[in-house]
């Protein structure tokens, strides 16, 4: 119990020094810990934006890919490979749509053409799926000339965004 008559002893002076020498370690701690915290979030927050820019080059590389698909299907007249195709660029187009949305950098009107490319996939295989017309190349020649055209700027982006790191062009 505390007693205000008795004078303070050199084990008071002592036990006051550690107190406060105690209290400043722990200040340090804290300050190290939130020094680490923070060093953590940022490099979990680049982590991501580097997993989302792989993913974004992934899934477009898989656009072009599933075009020549559906090229080489529609010109080879395998009507079960271009209805596997056109679906599955539907697929990965609307995809990279919503990649390219999330992306930090502007991207024009790529995405909402691969969301208008992905939907008229999708009517030519179900027009495809329906007719009995053996010649198959002639009515997805549009949509192929389209696709091509549409897989010329996939290239350009893709390229951009190999030879940029995080955001920073040219490098």
């Amino acid at each position: 119990m505390f007693d205000p008559q008795t004078t303070f002893g050199w084990f008071d002076v002592v036990g006051l020094g550690l107190t406060l020498l105690g209290l400043a370690l722990a200040y340090l701690q804290a300050r190290g810990a939130n020094k680490v915290a923070k060093a953590t979030a940022r490099a979990a927050k680049e982590t991501q934006a580097t997993l989302a820019h792989n993913q974004l080059l992934y899934a477009l590389g898989q656009v072009q890919q599933v075009v020549n698909d559906i090229d080489s299907a529609a010109t080879g007249e395998d009507r079960s490979v271009l209805i596997f195709s056109l679906v599955r660029f539907a697929n990965v187009a609307t995809e990279s749509a919503q990649l390219l949305d999330k992306h930090d950098e502007e991207h024009g009107a790529l995405p909402e053409d691969l969301r208008k490319l992905s939907e008229d996939a999708l009517n030519l295989k179900a027009t495809i799926a329906r007719s009995s017309v053996t010649k198959i190349s002639r009515p997805s020649e549009a949509l192929r000339l389209e696709l091509s055209r549409a897989s010329l700027r996939l290239t350009t982006t893709t390229t951009d965004l190999r030879n940029s790191i995080q955001g920073v062009s040219g490098v």
